[in-house]
């Protein structure tokens, strides 16, 4: 697993039985479509006799800032936190840039996801950058319906015995003179699109190489 910076010490015994996938459905050639189709509830048994129930939920489900998946992610936490466990583990099916969208999502939930989230990911995107450093690999999962979901419950079960490690999400500022460049992204329909900005902030998680606390 990865996670934003944090002091919060995560100890084995005080695992979630709660966990949480959040799926950009169009990451790898729309193969993160195939997780939203798990049967719910989805309940796995996992070591030392515990069941984890994990709720999958789309990225593209609700409006920016009242998601479903995060208004549930938050009642989790809410109730855990009055155990004095407030952290629950999180995935994420996508690519870097997804990682990313689902922290902010966290935080405009109100979520304190560098103390409250400990984030995963399932390699749905190009590079995977972040995952192969996170050390889940880089290759898009096949076969994730195949018997009965057999091999999302054995995700789980790694994803329930994963350690948690620190990571240092990077700001990066891009400033330009408006009277010599624009700021263009590519949108969905491939087309560059001008942000109508002179500076933009953007914030990463492994890009370059970079990002990855070895001491945490």
């Amino acid at each position: 697993m990865g996670c934003r910076r944090t002091d919060v010490p995560i100890r084995r015994g005080s695992l979630p039985d709660d966990m949480f996938l959040f799926v950009n459905p169009g990451s790898g050639g729309n193969k993160g479509q195939v997780f939203l189709k798990a049967p719910k509830p989805f309940i796995v048994d996992v070591d030392g006799g515990k069941k984890v129930q994990l709720h999958v939920f789309s990225m593209l489900e609700g409006d920016s800032g009242n998601k479903p998946g995060f208004r549930k992610l938050k009642e989790v936490i809410a109730k855990r936190a009055a155990t004095g466990l407030p952290v629950v583990r999180a995935v994420v099916g996508g690519g870097d840039g997804t990682v990313m969208w689902a922290d902010s999502e966290g935080q405009k939930h109100g979520i304190d996801t560098p103390k409250q989230v400990a984030w995963g990911i399932v390699p749905l995107g190009t590079g995977n950058d972040f995952s192969r450093v996170a050390g889940w690999g880089g290759n898009n999962p096949e076969g994730v319906d195949a018997n009965d979901f057999e091999l999302l419950k054995d995700l789980v079960r790694q994803w329930d015995r994963a350690k948690v490690r620190h990571h240092d999400v990077w700001e990066v500022s891009v400033n330009l003179d408006e009277s010599e460049g624009k700021l263009f992204k590519i949108g969905k329909t491939q087309v560059e699109e001008d942000l109508n900005v002179t500076s933009k902030t953007f914030h990463m998680v492994n890009y370059f190489s970079i990002g990855w606390n070895l001491k945490g």
